[in-house]
Order: structure tokens, then sequence, then C-alpha cells
């Protein structure tokens, strides 16, 4: 599979990560994680983090970013 490394640059930036179909490979904190189907991940998204799709299989997920006011 491929992978996507995504780096924010302001601070404070919270990610939330929910995978609807398939299983999501994601590594924050220098950790990977396996996030199946219905299921989902919190995490500061103002760290270097990276998605991947190890599998063959097509996998869809909702990324949703909080930006801090100011």
């Amino acid at each position: 599979g491929k992978a996507v490394v995504i780096s924010y640059i302001k601070a404070g930036v919270v990610e939330h990560v929910v995978v609807i179909q398939g299983r999501l490979d994601m590594c924050t904190g220098g950790v990977w994680q396996t996030i199946d189907a219905g299921k989902g991940l919190r995490f500061a998204g103002d760290m270097a983090h990276t998605y991947r799709n190890s599998s063959d299989q097509t996998v869809h997920f909702h990324s949703l970013i909080h930006y801090p006011r100011g």
C-alpha cells in the first residue's frame, strides 16, 4: 500500500480519524496502530503523522480536523 505523511504547522490542531470501510494503519508519535472499520483515533494533529493502507482492499475514512482559534 501507499503511505501519506502529514505535518501541520499550527500548534494545538486535534485530528479525529474514523474508518468507514477497510483497515487503516496510522503512525502517531512514532507508533503504528491499525484502525478497523467502525473504530477511530483522536490525536494531536500538529505532530507528524502517517496514513497507510497496507492491504489490497480499499479503505474509506473520515478525517475531522479541529484548528484552535486565534
